[in-house]
């Protein structure tokens, strides 16, 4: 069993190795050095790295405050705690301010080893996912939301296969969700039946990431699902209006924390909450076709829509879906009617994908090596680059507008 380690300060001769006693008796903590005055301490906690530092709050040098911001500027990893002479409540509230883990008085010495055992497994608990999220921008949990303006279009058919080329060609963690306010189908197209969905956890008063990802049901190639609201139809429109942006945000901070990829089926009927989902996400693919004029400036007014809440065309994948060779409207119409450039085209290819529905096998995984399927490889690779950029890049601001 690894032992946790420890800094130890004095401040009266001796004072150390008494500390030192207190603390080695539970045969889990091991003392691995002392410090007399508090740039001794700081250090050594630099130096060393221990897991935790013991500080009495008049080291000579400087104050304890002082001491224990320099200790979690330098040496985050080392957890600060402060030793007091008396009660000083005042002087407990500023320590923990300045970045100390625990205040504890000297009559109450022999609770250290506990204390430090109790900061030593939340530290534990820590899942090694969450440090890397903050840490390595590789690693950064990334949302990617699949919209369009009219049922038909394919919008289902990218997000769940672009969900699964995300875990199966890229090794992600996966979810696909879909965002209530339309009828749930993506569990089809993964032959999934789900028994909980997005408005389950309506009736949950509390949950965790851990929580979110047991409700979720699980596909063969790895991607996690979570249906919008129900089963039958009705159910699915009538509890729709139960998911609130608040529930939506506390879904999707739970997500985060457990999966790498977050992809979003997005409908826009409800605006509150599609707007919000959308703002959160890092790249939001538009998915159109060139079925008719009609379907252009339907583009054209999703383009003034995403743009209305703030979605600039750098975050904008525009997709282009059932390209037919010989249409009278061609990429070129959809590009001088909407204003969008070089957007993905995705060829026709009605026969595999009707035939990965019916079987409920995703097109990528059915026919790897059909046109749609090299496009939508592509694309995959393309969303994930630009969305780890803009997670990278991301300051969290709001959106503030007129």
């Amino acid at each position: 069993m690894t032992r946790t380690t420890v800094l130890v300060t004095e401040v009266h001769p001796g004072e150390g190795e008494e500390v030192a006693q207190v603390l080695v008796q539970s045969g889990e903590i091991e003392v691995i050095a002392y410090a007399q005055d508090a740039l001794e301490a700081a250090q050594a906690a630099y130096r060393l790295r221990p897991d935790a530092a013991v500080l009495w709050a008049d080291l000579p040098g400087m104050s304890a405050l002082e001491l224990c911001d320099l200790i979690v500027r330098t040496a985050p990893e080392v957890a600060p705690v402060v030793l007091t002479r008396a009660n000083a409540p005042d002087l407990t509230v500023e320590a923990m301010m300045a970045g100390a883990r625990a205040v504890v008085r000297e009559s109450d010495i022999a609770r250290l080893p506990a204390i430090l055992a109790e900061l030593q497994q939340v530290r534990q608990q820590l899942p090694r996912e969450s440090i890397q999220a903050v840490t390595d921008t590789a690693k950064a949990p990334v949302l990617v939301a699949v919209v369009g303006t009219k049922g038909g279009i394919g919008k289902t058919t990218i997000a769940v296969n672009l969900a699964v080329l995300l875990a199966r060609k890229h090794g992600e963690k996966v979810a696909l969700v879909d965002i209530p306010g339309q009828l749930s189908d993506a569990h089809v197209f993964l032959d999934l039946t789900p028994r909980h969905s997005f408005g389950s956890l309506a009736e949950v008063s509390a949950f965790d990431a851990d929580f979110v990802a047991r409700i979720m049901s699980v596909h063969e190639s790895g991607v996690h699902y979570l249906a919008a609201t129900g089963d039958s139809a009705g159910e699915q429109m009538a509890r729709s209006s139960e998911v609130t942006v608040e529930l939506a945000s506390q879904v999707l901070a739970a997500l985060k924390r457990r999966f790498t990829a977050v992809v979003l089926d997005c409908p826009l009927s409800y605006w509150p909450l599609a707007s919000y989902v959308l703002r959160r996400t890092h790249v939001v693919i538009a998915v159109a076709t060139l079925e008719d004029m009609a379907a252009l400036r339907s583009a054209l007014s999703l383009r003034e829509l995403l743009l209305s809440a703030g979605l600039d065309d750098e975050r904008v994948v525009p997709l282009v879906n059932k390209v037919r060779r010989g249409s009278p409207l061609t990429v070129e119409d959809f590009e001088r009617v909407t204003g969008w450039a070089s957007p993905v085209s995705v060829p026709e290819d009605e026969k595999n994908c009707a035939a990965a529905l019916n079987e409920g096998v995703p097109l990528v995984l059915r026919t790897p090596g059909s046109p749609a399927a090299e496009v939508l490889a592509r694309l995959s690779l393309h969303v994930l680059q630009k969305a780890r950029l803009a997670a990278g890049m991301s300051t969290g601001k709001p959106q503030v507008t007129a």
